[in-house]
């Protein structure tokens, strides 16, 4: 019978030292974890432009993802409700600047600018502020 404990307990111990780990020592399927979108806009609430074109000035404060990043422009003219913007824009550089434009004189916009990554949609960030072309 003490044959037999110690046989069990040398089989446990090896059990115990050769199992798995999940600890990260092996190899994963798995794409790499990005870093949240974070970005800066230079632009504020009650912004006035001259023109019917607003510049913005977006600077990337987060890792640039590996497959880049969509910048998504939605301007609604706050008289109208019209969407008078909607584009989209692929970057892979950290400072771009952006273009708000098709503004009405005398009319205030509601612009959202939306960050996302390229690979990952789940992955975005979203500003808003509202400009008027005098």
């Amino acid at each position: 019978m003490k044959k037999y404990f110690k046989f069990l307990s040398i089989i446990a111990l090896l059990g115990f030292g050769c199992s798995k780990s999940n600890d990260g020592g092996g190899t994963s399927n798995q794409a790499p974890q990005e870093q949240p979108i974070a970005f800066t806009i230079d632009a504020t609430n009650n912004s006035v432009s001259t023109s019917s074109n607003f510049a913005v000035n977006l600077s990337l404060t987060s890792t640039m993802p590996a497959a880049g990043i969509k910048i998504e422009i939605t301007t609604i003219d706050q008289v109208t409700n019209a969407i008078v913007q909607n584009q989209t824009i692929t970057s892979n550089i950290s400072k771009n600047l952006l273009t708000v434009t098709n503004m009405v004189q005398q009319h205030w916009n509601n612009v959202n600018i939306k960050v996302t990554s390229a690979a990952n949609n789940n992955n975005n960030s979203t500003q808003t502020f509202t400009v008027v072309y005098k």
